[in-house]
């Protein structure tokens, strides 16, 4: 487990008005290692935790009481801090569900979650978060020239079916893969983003596997 960033435990807020469920998420939690910064009922908590303590993560239930839901707190929380959330939750309606997938979490728990589906999901939030960073900034400090590609300068030919990629109108086809490496100083890593995630494990979202 990488629990350590930049020499330090990972810390984790917790946002969850149950207290009891709250503090068994908080036993577990430490009981893997991680640090906690805090525990608190409500959205605007959360957003002031976030705020002075700088979490590496946020374990955000989305049905709390008060007059912001997590949702709400999750998007503003992205929006200026920028800290990955996971939302934790006992059910999902399409509504919910619609507007939890529009604020691009880096993970859900349906709740009651065995220790080790908690543990998964942190890791994998934080190596999803890692890697974007480091593709940011790899974007950011690439010495290569700018990209000039098809017609007219700076347009990117592109299949509309299977998604492919050309420079030029006579260029081979290439996946975007192929084409980022190519142009970019970056190693890629692979996760499912939350409309294939939907699509791809429908039984997390409440619904019925296709036959």
């Amino acid at each position: 487990m990488d629990d350590v960033i930049r020499g330090r435990k990972t810390q984790v807020l917790i946002v969850e008005d149950e207290l009891v469920v709250a503090k068994e998420i908080e036993r577990t939690l430490v009981s893997f290692g991680y640090g906690v910064v805090d525990v608190v009922p409500s959205g605007v908590m959360a957003i002031g935790v976030v705020d002075q303590m700088h979490p590496d993560l946020v374990l955000m239930d989305i049905h709390l009481r008060g007059g912001m839901d997590g949702i709400a707190a999750a998007d503003l929380i992205r929006q200026g801090a920028g800290v990955p959330v996971v939302f934790l939750t006992s059910y999902f309606d399409d509504d919910t569900l619609d507007r939890a997938i529009a604020v691009e979490p880096f993970g859900y728990l349906l709740k009651p979650f065995e220790p080790q589906e908690l543990r998964m999901t942190v890791e994998t939030s934080l190596a999803r978060h890692r890697a974007e960073h480091r593709l940011i900034a790899s974007m950011q400090n690439s010495s290569c020239p700018p990209i000039h590609v098809g017609a007219p300068p700076g347009y990117v030919g592109i299949c509309a079916s299977c998604k492919k990629i050309r420079e030029e109108p006579e260029s081979p086809w290439e996946n975007v893969e192929q084409f980022i490496l190519r142009y970019m100083d970056a190693k890629l890593t692979h996760g499912i983003c939350p409309d294939c995630t939907q699509r791809l494990y429908p039984e997390l979202f409440g619904e019925a596997t296709p036959p």
